[in-house]
């Protein structure tokens, strides 16, 4: 893994952790704690991607004098770990939760619990059946966008050299 993914991920971490903790309609609701709390539950620990999404999101709270939480479910289809990670959540004096879903369907009640709280709630890695805004926002990949990229840096790369191929997974 590169320095410049690690940088990537810590500023995408900061970005989350500021609009967390921008969230004014908690704060009216609640009594501000000393140091803030936010929580991030990826969808398992151990894999290089969530290692530097915890390093990221270390740097990030470090950076914004804030508390990190961070807990993760067993493995990568722990659905039942994972909403029971988001229920201690909410039953905590955390003042956001950052979510990467291990499943789109099984975590909508949870999601709507933990907004029902009054949570601020940023989910990554995926769209869920759940509207973005008020308390609730997505930071996910834009596919269409990163192809753009891909052949507009490979097309500099072979300047009228050849042909591009695409290859993914359908």
């Amino acid at each position: 893994m590169s320095l410049r993914t690690a940088r990537v991920s810590a500023y995408i971490t900061a970005v989350l952790l500021v609009a967390l903790l921008a969230g004014g309609e908690y704060w009216n609701k609640r009594r501000r704690p000393t140091v803030p709390t936010i929580a991030f539950v990826p969808q398992t620990a151990g894999p290089m991607l969530w290692e530097v999404e915890h390093f990221g999101a270390t740097v990030a709270a470090e950076k914004l004098k804030c508390h990190l939480y961070w807990n993760a479910p067993t493995s990568e289809n722990d659905v039942a770990g994972q909403v029971l990670l988001i229920d201690k959540v909410i039953r905590g004096r955390y003042q956001g939760l950052v979510l990467a879903p291990v499943h789109s369907r099984a975590l909508l009640a949870p999601l709507r619990r933990a907004l029902a709280a009054g949570m601020q709630v940023v989910v990554i890695s995926a769209q869920l059946d759940l509207p973005p805004g008020g308390k609730l926002g997505y930071v996910v990949n834009d596919d269409e966008k990163m192809g753009e990229l891909a052949v507009a840096e490979i097309a500099r790369l072979i300047p009228g050299q050849g042909s591009i191929a695409l290859v993914g997974l359908g």
